[in-house]
């Protein structure tokens, strides 16, 4: 993903922690754009995670608005930093998890006190879930919309079918 119009003093762990919610992330690499902001290259460890970060799009990381869009032709250069998946638990580095598991152990942080008020406060979480909410409220209206429309058109076929039968 191409992220553009970072905040000078957005730092990585300000990119991460902004996208962890969306997936593991395999690599971060910030660039200077211009005077006022930077660019960050995030790459997800499963590119299917790239919609969901989609989502995000204009929400701000530090203090600016940012543009979100989809880097196919990105690479990983040599130099770039990669981050490791921290197992919630055990604190030690993990090949890999289930996002079921990823799931159950962010619940149990929220369920546990300090952490899970910490988390529940944390800007980019409620940005994020405002995101997902928004997007929720617009496929249901979409759906609403096209049952109704559907149900005029289905009510339309009837009645010139009464009409072309003489009932």
């Amino acid at each position: 993903m191409r992220v553009s119009n970072v905040s000078l003093s957005a730092t990585e762990k300000d990119v991460q922690e902004f996208f962890s919610f969306s997936g593991d992330i395999e690599c971060i690499e910030m660039d200077s754009a211009d005077e006022w902001s930077q660019i960050a290259y995030v790459t997800f460890k499963d590119p299917r995670v790239a919609d969901t970060a989609l989502l995000l799009l204009g929400a701000s990381i530090v203090d600016l608005s940012v543009m979100i869009t989809p880097a196919p032709d990105y690479q990983i250069p040599p130099h770039a930093a990669l981050i490791p998946t921290m197992d919630v638990e055990k604190d030690t580095t993990a090949s890999s998890e289930s996002a079921v598991q990823k799931a159950e152990d962010v619940l149990r942080k929220l369920s546990s006190g300090d952490e899970g008020s910490a988390i529940l406060k944390s800007r980019y979480v409620f940005t994020g879930a405002s995101l997902v909410t928004g997007a929720f409220n617009k496929v249901a209206k979409a759906a609403t919309d096209v049952g109704s429309k559907t149900k005029e058109k289905v009510a339309a076929v009837q009645h010139q079918n009464k009409e072309g039968t003489g009932e």
